[in-house]
């Protein structure tokens, strides 16, 4: 029983005592039978809260419905273990094997995962939300309708998730990215891409410009003003391995309302502006701190393409909060003339002998 040392533990003494002592003869079966006969024909729900356990063998044990919320569980084994509609919130998993375990409907919210096996693990309708992963293996695991919110410490290793739902008759979907389950999967109903695309363009708005100290805070400032209607990304992440930087602020441009442009001190702006603005019709809205002057050759793209607002100049941080929202009103009236002008746009017709150009105004 040392194993087994109970702290905090505030659920049912006599589901504790079963477990412990199924666990202690080594016979699983004791558990559950009693979770069959004396639980199941009741409708009651193993009470685990606060469980405290170590070098526990836990394979194939009848699990479903239990409330581990709390609980610590270190170097434990719940391979092939039947976990559905389990609540692990809260919970400090360490060394812990989900391998083959059916965990449908489980709560995972607020729990730190660490060194943790979910390969081939069906958590199908799972939550994790403001969960912490450290070492966590995924393989084959089943992800269909997971819900996945700001979770932290996942590392970008190439993980298998299978995100399709139990259909013969739909193809099963792979991914590398859990994070990304919901949205791949969403992309495959081809009658919804339009919405889904639409609903992202109507809300994302990229930020550029430089990352010094003092210009991250002029950024993160207009992110912040941003961040009352729209979804602001600052482009200061780590770039994707299969596209190179230019690529990757492409991709995230032509899903953006409009951008902003910091043109003090610029780097990289240049390039990326001239990356950007002949091909997108969007609202470009370029910002200077007082006393710098726009790169030499801005004058020629900002001649050239109309939806490039004029260059907003601003004497300090608490300049720029007095007077962003203004410029963010005037870069959606840009956007909604831009809109009615692709919708309202016919071909330019009419037969040779007619031909006649007119200069546009």
């Amino acid at each position: 029983m040392k194993n087994y040392t109970q702290k905090h533990f505030t659920g049912n003494c006599e589901h504790r005592r079963i477990l412990l002592e199924a666990l202690t003869d080594k016979n699983i079966n004791v558990w559950n039978n009693y979770k069959k006969n004396a639980l199941d024909e009741n409708n009651i729900r193993p009470n685990l809260k606060g469980l405290y356990l170590k070098n526990a063998k836990l394979s194939k044990a009848h699990l479903g419905e239990a409330d581990f919320t709390d609980s610590k569980l270190i170097n434990c084994d719940f391979s092939q273990t039947k976990l559905n509609k389990a609540n692990f919130s809260n919970a400090s998993l360490t060394r812990v094997n989900f391998s083959q375990a059916e965990l449908r409907v489980s709560d995972f919210s607020h729990a730190k995962l660490d060194t943790i096996n979910f390969s081939g693990a069906d958590l199908k309708y799972s939550i994790m939300i403001k969960s912490t992963f450290k070492n966590v293996i995924f393989n084959k695991t089943k992800v269909y309708g997971t819900s996945i919110w700001d979770i932290n410490g996942l590392e970008n290793k190439e993980d298998a998730f299978i995100a399709s739902p139990d259909n013969n008759k739909i193809p099963i979907l792979t991914v590398d990215n859990i994070e990304a389950a919901h949205l791949i999967h969403l992309l495959t109903k081809t009658d919804k891409i339009g919405k889904i695309l639409d609903s992202v363009g109507n809300k994302l708005v990229l930020i550029l410009g430089r990352f010094t100290p003092e210009q991250k805070e002029i950024l993160e400032t207009i992110k912040t003003n941003l961040s009352k209607e729209f979804v602001p990304l600052i482009f200061d992440f780590k770039n994707a391995d299969k596209n190179d930087i230019t690529e990757t602020i492409r991709t995230l441009a032509c899903l953006s309302k409009f951008i902003f442009a910091d043109l003090s001190n610029p780097r990289s702006v240049p390039h990326e502006l001239y990356s950007l603005v002949p091909d997108l019709k969007i609202p470009f809205v370029p910002l200077i701190k007082k006393g710098q002057k726009p790169y030499s050759m801005f004058v020629d793209i900002q001649s050239k393409y109309d939806w490039i607002l004029p260059v907003a100049v601003y004497k300090d941080k608490s300049d720029l909060e007095n007077h962003l929202e203004k410029v963010i009103s005037e870069a959606k009236k840009v956007y909604e003339s831009i809109i009615e002008e692709k919708e309202s746009a016919k071909i330019s017709i009419c037969k040779i002998s007619e031909y006649n150009v007119k200069p546009k105004t």
